[in-house]
């Protein structure tokens, strides 16, 4: 259900994003994102800094993170994440709808 939002606001946001890859299931890093994610709903977004692939915690990533790209990418990000919010916080049938979807998918 956020899932559906973020998509539909990165379009406003001009931010391309992909869909997430079948039988994906989060990341295989070690972050206090997972235990938020644990008790309400919650969704990681990942974007591209570069036209190409650059390998995380490396050097190329360091001078990657900091060009004119990059920094045009972080904007739509944040346009897509604070659309995404309004979303949430304004309608309270997508707020119920994300509870519920969490609620399923937890077993609560």
């Amino acid at each position: 259900m956020i899932a559906g939002l973020l998509m539909d606001n990165s379009v406003l946001s001009g931010l391309a994003l992909n869909e997430p890859l079948p039988g994906r299931q989060g990341s295989a890093a070690s972050t206090d994102f997972g235990n938020v994610s644990q008790v309400m709903p919650a969704y990681e977004l990942r974007y591209a800094v570069s036209e190409n692939p650059v390998a995380s915690h490396s050097r190329e990533m360091t001078e990657t993170a900091a060009t004119e790209y990059a920094l045009n990418a972080a904007i739509k990000v944040a346009k897509t994440i604070t659309l995404t919010a309004c979303d949430l916080l304004l309608d309270s049938a997508n707020t119920l709808a994300a509870k519920t979807e969490f609620d399923r998918r937890s077993g609560a």
